[in-house]
């Protein structure tokens, strides 16, 4: 009886050895991990390697966070993922635009609609002052236009329904 508690113990923490491996990875592999993870689409692994500590605030060396990649892509799983994750809605790329500004300028209207619900700002402007409407605006994408009215969004010098004041 007792060497069959061994062995059971002894099996236990082989399979704890195996199993717990990939929590004790360095940061950085896990990060490394995520970012492939992201750009497969892999969710599942995604969501594992955040609950390892992979950093949801990540950003790719050119400083796209890839909350950013992910709603340019219209992956709006990974999108929400990552917010559950606090991924920051109103990152912003080297450029100096959020991921609300991504999904709006490829016409991402799934993934707007995730961002916004996690309150991303409606009325971010760019640099050169262009908001999240103008974006849309510029595309003539009269969805996303009319989601982003609903949710309060201005264009530069306009009111909340696109007219000149």
């Amino acid at each position: 009886m007792a060497n069959r508690r061994l062995t059971i113990l002894g099996i236990g923490v082989v399979i704890c050895l195996f199993g717990c491996a990939r929590t004790l990875l360095p940061k950085a592999e896990l990060n490394k991990r995520l970012v492939v993870a992201a750009n497969e689409g892999r969710i599942a692994d995604l969501r594992e390697l955040l609950d390892m500590g992979a950093d949801a605030n990540l950003k790719d060396e050119k400083g796209t966070p890839l909350i950013s990649t992910a709603a340019a892509n219209g992956q709006a799983d990974l999108v929400a993922a990552l917010i559950g994750k606090k991924a920051d809605v109103e990152a912003r790329n080297s450029s100096g635009f959020t991921p609300l500004m991504h999904a709006v300028k490829n016409g991402r209207t799934e993934t707007a609609r995730v961002l916004l619900l996690w309150h991303a700002d409606p009325n971010a402007k760019s640099p050169m002052g262009q908001t999240v409407l103008d974006i849309a605006k510029t595309r003539g994408d009269a969805e996303m236009v009319s989601l982003l009215n609903d949710k309060g969004a201005r264009g530069a010098g306009t009111s909340s329904v696109g007219q000149k004041p």
